[in-house]
């Protein structure tokens, strides 16, 4: 399956961006959708028993983490921004990111029909440290994190995962 580019087209005007193609055949598309963040927002992590997803920077950049329980690691892409590459995550694995820029866009492309009952959540700051880098420190209280996701249950099994940085 590719999770590439397709197409990638940057002039004076701006960019267009085709991340995902008909051609990766074993990936149906069900749903797009997109997020919309203000700088520091702190999304996720959120993982499904039926859906994966494509998951694409459109603008700004995010700090990226995905919870792999299939090879049992835990992957940090540092800094994703228009340019990066689609980043795929396939099922009993757990996204979440935090926006490094005001108006960060974030788009989604999903194989298989959202269902709250498969929906999964762990609370975003079972890994507080990894979110902060260079000259991005904040303090996790000034982090735009969603109730939801603050009240989610710690994930335990970070602590014994493999760290890759990306």
């Amino acid at each position: 399956m590719s999770v590439g580019y397709s197409h990638y087209l940057k002039d004076g005007r701006g960019a267009h961006i085709k991340y995902y193609t008909s051609k990766d055949d074993d990936f149906n598309v069900d749903e797009v959708y997109a997020t919309f963040n203000n700088k520091n927002t702190l999304r996720g992590f959120h993982g499904s028993k039926n859906q994966r997803k494509k998951i694409k920077v459109l603008n700004g950049a995010v700090r990226l983490i995905l919870i792999d329980f299939n090879e049992n690691t835990l992957k940090v892409f540092e800094r994703l921004d228009n340019e990066s590459e689609p980043v795929f995550v396939d099922i009993n694995c757990f996204v979440g990111y935090l926006s490094l820029e005001d108006d960060t866009v974030v788009s989604y492309v999903v194989n298989g029909n959202f269902n709250p009952d498969n929906e999964l959540t762990y609370n975003p700051l079972s890994v507080p440290d990894l979110w902060n880098y260079d000259d991005f420190n904040i303090e996790k209280d000034k982090y735009n994190i969603s109730e939801k996701d603050s009240q989610a249950v710690h994930c335990p099994e970070i602590e014994e995962m493999k760290i890759s940085f990306q």
